[in-house]
């Protein structure tokens, strides 16, 4: 991040960019680098330079790009908003767990950790040729409720995702790059 500033404060106080927290909990600062999606904030440069000898930083991939590294990010939100990105509690069953198990926690744990910084979205294949696709972190968010013991709308939230463009679309590339 600080070559980015750097950048935009000696070279071209004109190349917009995102940034916010500065410590990759927000996402707000991911771009491609190298060909790779990445957090600019927790990337380090000097393994990145060895791994080419040069630094290419270009806005992420399968986003349409706004201005510089800005893309429009209100696709992305389209979709997360559409798997209903909240527990059902209304149609709740009597007797159900209140407390979670260490396995219920374990189960949807690692759909929970994600930032929306929106990497995953900027590899997917199964995006690049369907821009209608669900995509990875929508699923993985509608993974962390259906996955939810609590969650009373199970049925209806797995079978909103098994309709068209959704889960079935996915391809399971499961990049380990990004990030």
């Amino acid at each position: 991040m600080k070559i980015k500033l750097k950048i935009s404060r000696c070279d071209d106080g004109t190349l917009a960019f995102r940034m916010s927290c500065r410590s990759a909990i927000c996402g707000s600062c991911a771009v491609n680098i190298n060909g790779f999606p990445k957090l600019a904030c927790k990337t380090q440069i000097v393994p990145e330079y060895k791994k080419t000898n040069a630094i290419v930083v270009e806005p992420l991939s399968n986003y349409r790009v706004i201005k510089d590294l800005i893309v429009d990010f209100n696709p992305f939100w389209d979709k997360i908003n559409k798997i209903e990105p909240w527990l059902n509690r209304e149609a709740a069953i009597s007797g159900q767990p209140s407390a979670f198990s260490k396995k219920d926690i374990l189960r949807i744990n690692n759909s929970g950790k994600c930032i929306l910084c929106g990497c995953c979205n900027a590899v997917c294949n199964a995006l690049e040729t369907d821009r209608d696709f669900t995509g990875p972190a929508a699923l993985a968010k509608a993974w962390r409720f259906a996955g939810d013991v609590r969650e009373a709308g199970k049925k209806k939230r797995l079978e909103l995702l098994s309709k068209e463009h959704g889960i079935w679309d996915c391809v399971r590339c499961e990049d380990r790059e990004t990030g």
